[in-house]
């Protein structure tokens, strides 16, 4: 499962060659990526992620059944090993147009129920299809989710850092991520 940020950032009257501006979003691309994983992961685990980040609602009998056997009605956590997992490793994949965080988490994130055909026998002989919608969260998408308050703050991020490293030498030349090099006074 991966998360992916995306922002448009243009670079029209930066004074910057289009190399160095490249690696200058990489590193900025790096550190919203860092951030997110985190400070952001972490909230899709506290009871308010409900309502941010639009999860589907778990049935009455799956809540008081976790409360009574766990002790805690925090979302997409049963026993805390999906939490533990999506926090332990961060594998980040960076470009100059954005960002991938790579979770490595249980597979159970990833079964959920699609919504089911069904055939029902009518007088005459004939057939009615009809769906059976399961209520099964997609928790994948859940855990991936991004809300407004979350892209925004990783814009400012992005920003912060871009600004930094346009402030840390404005005579900039070349800059690879994580190395700079300028002129000499």
């Amino acid at each position: 499962m991966a998360v992916v940020i995306k922002q448009i950032i243009q670079r029209t009257g930066t004074g910057f060659d289009a190399k160095t501006w490249r690696g200058m979003l990489k590193e900025a691309w790096e550190r919203a990526g860092r951030h997110w994983h985190r400070y952001i992961l972490r909230k899709h685990f506290q009871r308010g992620a409900y309502a941010e980040y639009n999860y589907q609602p778990r049935t009455t009998k799956y809540e008081k059944r976790k409360a009574h056997v766990k002790g805690h009605r925090r979302p997409l956590v049963w026993s805390g090993q999906t939490e533990r997992e999506a926090h332990r490793t961060l594998d980040l994949r960076v470009t100059s147009k954005g960002a991938k965080i790579v979770l490595h988490v249980p597979k159970h994130l990833y079964a959920y129920k699609l919504p089911e055909q069904r055939f029902k026998k009518i007088r005459g002989g004939g057939v009615l299809p009809y769906t059976i919608h399961l209520h099964d969260p997609h928790k994948a998408e859940e855990l991936s989710a991004v809300s407004d308050r979350d892209a925004e703050l990783l814009a400012r991020v992005i920003d912060k850092e871009l600004q930094k490293i346009i402030d840390a030498d404005n005579r900039v030349t070349e800059l690879t991520a994580g190395h700079r090099t300028g002129a000499a006074d």
